[in-house]
């Protein structure tokens, strides 16, 4: 999955105005209480703790989490963001990458296989979305 954001700032809206992107599965319940869930997050301290860039990824309930403390964003700077997800490397791994550079990696080891598969820029889940950002050339593809 990869999209380019403007209007990103350093601060959130509001204290929930945070997810960039999620995936998840409909079919397994809701997005918070889902066995399949993904997001991309940018955060800024008070009230959130570091890390201020965040990968959750839960596949088959079992949550893991990495993140880097970068909060100098500029609205006006255009960033393009990459998620790669599966297997790599002896394991399944799940990368974020920003403006082409690897940020975040973490391995899982039960792969995310949902029934359905649901991706959303700025998911509405408790109003979470990055208010004022712009989501732009958003391309999801398959590798085999």
């Amino acid at each position: 999955v990869e999209w380019q954001n403007t209007g990103l700032t350093k601060r959130g809206a509001t204290d929930d105005s945070h997810m960039l992107m999620g995936m998840f599965d409909p079919s397994a319940g809701s997005f918070r209480a889902n066995a399949f869930r993904v997001n991309v997050q940018k955060l800024w301290s008070n009230p959130h703790n570091p890390p201020f860039v965040r990968l959750r990824f839960i596949s088959q309930g079992r949550q893991e989490d990495a993140g880097m403390n970068f909060n100098d964003w500029d609205p006006g700077t255009v960033y393009t963001w990459r998620l790669e997800w599966g297997p790599g490397g002896g394991a399944n791994t799940a990368k974020v990458f920003l403006d082409e550079s690897e940020i975040l990696q973490i391995r899982y080891n039960r792969a995310y296989t949902p029934n359905t598969h649901w991706i959303e820029f700025g998911p509405s889940s408790r109003n979470e979305s990055v208010v004022d950002a712009i989501f732009s050339n958003i391309k999801i593809t398959k590798n085999n």
